[in-house]
């Protein structure tokens, strides 16, 4: 998924029906694997982005953003497709943020199998269900490692879950089958759907997952918070950057993800944290 987002950060929310100041706007490109192909860009790796951006206003707009960090991007997008717009406000006493987004899916595209010569893994955000699972079944047949951003269930991830690697999903993600949460989760996943590696975030709270027969919990670093939008599409950029670029052991790739989310929550905007945390040379574990 790509976005354009316009943010508006405030002190005291207005009530519903009225009006209110903004003590700063941020109009930025966004987007759960967008913001985590930045993130593998600025932490020294190379990210393509197969998503549909379109020719419209907010498509132009959305590519000058993305620019600095060239990208190759696959835009899959028909012509006349529409660029989703979120509206976000992010309370300045807590970071908290609401999202308002159209997601609106245009017509699609068939990705080029080319998007994936050289790739070290694929990260998948759901959205965009045909592209999911298109550029998911070509990775599994190339030996390629799938790796799953889950923010909330999509029908989509019946086919997907199966195909994937590892599974990062939030705190609120919940199965059809099941209102399991937490380690119970992560365990119904492995055991339901077939998917090895799974983690269940819980915002500043400890991750918590198993990785086959074991168990794991990884404390989040704690950090100032200014602005927690986009923080967990941070976490699973730098995930796939340090797992499968850099070569951690999955619990240290996810300690390291942890550490990047919490520090890219001190600024505004999901960029300046990761830019602070700095580039990693590329190293094997």
């Amino acid at each position: 998924m790509c976005t354009l987002d316009v943010v508006q950060y405030y002190t005291e929310r207005p009530p519903w029906g009225g009006k209110g100041v903004a003590s700063d706007t941020l109009v930025d490109v966004g987007g759960p694997a967008t913001n985590a192909a930045v993130t593998v860009r600025l932490l020294g790796g190379r990210a393509a982005l197969v998503t549909a951006i379109g020719q419209s206003a907010e498509a132009r707009l959305a590519l000058d953003r993305l620019a600095p960090y060239e990208l190759e991007i696959h835009d899959c997008a028909e012509a006349g497709g529409t660029l989703p717009v979120s509206s976000i406000w992010v309370g300045e006493s807590r970071g908290e943020r609401t999202v308002l987004s159209t997601n609106r899916v245009s017509s699609l595209t068939a990705p080029r199998p080319a998007a994936l010569d050289d790739s070290a893994a694929v990260l998948i955000d759901g959205h965009h269900p045909e592209l999911a699972l298109a550029v998911a079944r070509e990775a599994r047949e190339r030996g390629v490692p799938v790796v799953l951003d889950g923010g909330s269930w999509r029908p989509v991830f019946r086919d997907l879950l199966p195909v994937a690697d590892v599974a990062i999903v939030s705190e609120t993600f919940r199965t059809p089958e099941t209102e399991a949460s937490g380690l119970d989760l992560a365990r119904r996943i492995r055991d339901e759907w077939g998917t090895p590696c799974v983690a269940v975030t819980h915002g500043a709270a400890d991750v918590v997952g198993v990785d086959g027969d074991r168990k794991g919990r990884i404390p989040v670093p704690a950090g100032e918070t200014v602005d927690t939008l986009g923080a967990g599409d941070v976490l699973h950029g730098a995930y796939v950057w340090f797992r499968y670029g850099d070569g951690a052991s999955h619990g240290r790739a996810l300690a390291d993800a942890c550490a990047v989310a919490s520090a890219s929550c001190g600024h505004r905007g999901a960029r300046k944290g990761v830019r602070s945390f700095g580039r990693r040379p590329h190293t094997t574990e």
